[in-house]
């Protein structure tokens, strides 16, 4: 892996700032649906509804198609509660978060870095841990 992309990693890094970043909306635009949803009939208790809520959250996100591959076999837990949708897609971006950081660990550990290599390797484990701190605050206890 080249040096420069090593905080590129389209699964983790931005996973992780499309969940942080979208939190807010998910929270803010769907809750109205949820209490929707709730008053409906049982019809729109189905796994097909779950996913298109899902996916309507996804949408407003920079990588759609990462975040609901992400969330969508949590569907069955997530239903159309928008706080399940955020516990779950806090923990999954945690999850993402503390491998990429598992990741640079082992990669800091190589023998035969550069000090450039070993700088952009520091610098960004750094970030990542700050990413699981700021995960972690946010997460409801």
């Amino acid at each position: 892996m080249a040096p420069n992309t090593l905080c590129r990693n389209p699964i983790s890094i931005p996973f992780l700032f499309t969940i942080l970043l979208t939190l807010l909306f998910i929270i803010s635009t769907l809750h109205t649906a949820s209490a929707a949803s709730s008053n409906s009939t049982a019809t729109t208790n189905s796994p097909k509804i779950y996913k298109a809520f899902i996916r309507k959250a996804c949408n407003s996100t920079t990588y759609p198609k990462v975040c609901y591959d992400s969330l969508s076999s949590y569907a069955s837990k997530i239903k159309t509660n928008p706080l399940r949708l955020t516990r779950i897609s806090l923990s999954l971006a945690w999850k993402a978060a503390r491998n990429a950081l598992s990741t640079m660990t082992k990669l800091s550990k190589l023998k035969g870095l550069t000090y450039q290599e070993t700088q952009l390797i520091a610098d960004c484990k750094d970030n990542i841990d700050d990413a699981v701190d700021e995960i972690e605050k946010s997460e409801c206890h």
